[in-house]
This record gives C-alpha cells, structure tokens and sequence, in this order.
C-alpha cells in the first residue's frame, strides 16, 4: 500500500506499511522507474529531434505508465535481496575482533546456553553464515517481528520508527518475544537431551529447566538494550566498550548524534532523558567484551544465591 499527497497523486515512500522492507523496496522501485523514465524521455526527444524539456505532458504520461509496466516485482525483490546480502557481509567484515571468540567461549562453558540476538534493524546474525549464524539459536528484529498489538504500530496505522519511543516501557514487546522465543529453544533443547539420554533418561536432565533459566542481556544502548530489557526482568550488561572499538552508542546516551544516525533534536533528547532513567538498571559493564564470560558467572552467581535464599525464607 502506498500513500498520497495532497493533490491525490500516490507516493510510494510515503506507504502505509507497516515494516522498512517494503519501504526499501518502495525506494528501489521509484528509482529504477525514473531511471527508466529518464531513459525513455531522452530516446523520444533524441527521435523527434527535439529538447526533452519539449515533449508535452500526454508523452511525459505515456512514458511514466511505460516506466511503472517495466519494473516488474521480481525485480525489484531481487534487487533488495542482493542489497540486504551484502549488508550482511559487510557487517561480517567488520564485526569487532574479539566477538567470535567471546561466543564461543560461552558456550563452551555454558553448554546449555541459548544464545539469541535483539536488534533495532534488519542485520540478523542467522544469516551471516561465515561467521556468527553458528554461534546463535535465533534473531528478533524491530523492523521484522512486528506485533500490531503492543504498541509497535502508531495511532494511524503505521510502522512505529523505533526512535519515537520516549520510554522503556514501549520497547517492552520486542524483549517479551525474545524471552518467549529463548524459552522456547531452551525447552526444546532439554527435550533432545532427555531423549539422548533414552527415552526420558532420569537424574538431573529430568529437572525442570525453567527453574534454571536466567536471561543476561548484552547491549551498548544504554536507553534501549538496558531500560528496555530490564522492563521484562533480564540482568542487563552494558558494554560500554573502550575506544579502541570505535563504538558510538555513548554519544547519543550523552544527547549527540553519530554520524550516520537520522534522528532529529528532540529524538536525542528523549533518548538522552532514557538513558539517565536506565542508568540505575544497569547490572553490570564491560569495557572489553573478553571480560563478557566472566561478568556472565556473577552474575549467574548473583541469582542462583537470590534463589537459594528465597527457598530458605519459604521453607520457613
């Protein structure tokens, strides 16, 4: 579905869609047609041996209905396909060095962990293959996982940019998906384990699993990886990396913008107003993200001795 101007006229990047993609693909649509009808305009001035500036408006018409019949959708989604595969690529090619080698080492001492990844855009670890599509269990994404139900969609129907969220509470639907979708694979997980073990096996694999479960959250936004995901109970790690890693997270916590971002003065500033809120949430930081494994044992340490103590008061 597209939008309209004032006149009626229908501008396909103002859609009343509800996620980027079509929105991608609308812009790639609209710019392979006025490549086309540049094209065609040229070649019918060039044959008429006039100026393009010349031609009348039923020709400018004809050659605008000719542009809109030659951009087939096939097309169009196949160009997207190939910008969103190299976007992964290039995110591959540029992931910090130490990242791989961290995940690994947590699952190697976490073998049952259930490793996922929240992110505000489209970039999903599951499919960059030659690196971190091994080391994750599965992805959620804002612009993707979209739920019209719990505040992702404005008042008129629209997709809900993730940077009009003034406060935590807005980004909670996202982090309640991953919770759900986490406990899903760490149930599905016990179940080929209690198999492996024969037909039920018994001992400790017949414990329940969900009184094992403990989500650590690791995110460099201060606002949205740590208010929004304490908002549904997760121990929260702020990587709050040293500035050898290049990260720029920290500058809009501080009511700056990064280069590449697009936010306008007032988007910062609640940002900034949203980050001195989730500043008292933060369990712990990281500067380096080899130190995440070891922040990760506290802090499982941390809740296995609140659980303890919570059984002795109840046995009370």
């Amino acid at each position: 579905a597209v939008g309209a101007d004032e006149d009626g006229a229908s501008d396909p990047l103002r859609p009343t869609t509800v996620n980027h993609r079509e929105i991608r693909m609308a812009a790639i649509r609209k710019e392979m047609e006025g490549f086309i009808l540049r094209t065609k305009l040229r070649q019918t001035a060039e044959d008429w041996a006039t100026e393009v500036e010349s031609l009348t408006s039923p020709v400018r018409k004809s050659a605008e209905k000719w542009a809109r019949t030659t951009v087939h959708s096939s097309v169009v989604q196949a160009v997207y396909n190939a910008w969103e595969m190299e976007r992964h690529h290039a995110a591959e090619r540029h992931l910090f060095p130490d990242a791989i080698s961290t995940i690994k080492r947590i699952r190697e001492e976490h073998p049952d962990v259930v490793v996922g990844a929240v992110t505000d855009g489209s970039a999903n670890p599951m499919l960059m293959v030659f690196s971190l599509m091994p080391l994750f269990d599965f992805s959620v994404s804002w612009e993707d996982d979209l739920d019209d139900g719990d505040g992702v969609m404005s008042s008129d129907g629209r997709f809900r940019e993730l940077s009009s969220v003034d406060e935590s509470d807005g980004l909670g639907w996202i982090y309640r998906l991953a919770v759900e979708k986490g406990r899903e694979m760490s149930g599905l997980a016990g179940e080929i384990r209690k198999n492996g073990n024969g037909n039920g096996g018994g001992g400790e694999e017949d414990q329940d699993d969900d009184s094992e479960w403990c989500w650590v959250h690791v995110g460099d936004d201060l606002a949205y990886d740590v208010g929004g995901s304490a908002t549904t109970g997760a121990k929260t790690v702020l990587a709050d990396l040293a500035p050898e890693y290049g990260q720029t997270a920290r500058l809009r916590a501080e009511g700056r913008r990064p280069r590449w971002a697009t936010e306008t003065e007032e988007q910062l500033a609640s940002h900034k107003e949203m980050s001195v809120v989730a500043e008292s949430k933060v369990d712990a930081r990281v500067s380096h993200l080899g130190q995440l494994p070891e922040v990760i044992d506290e802090l499982l340490k941390g809740e296995h001795e609140e659980d303890e103590e919570e059984d002795e008061d109840g046995s009370e």
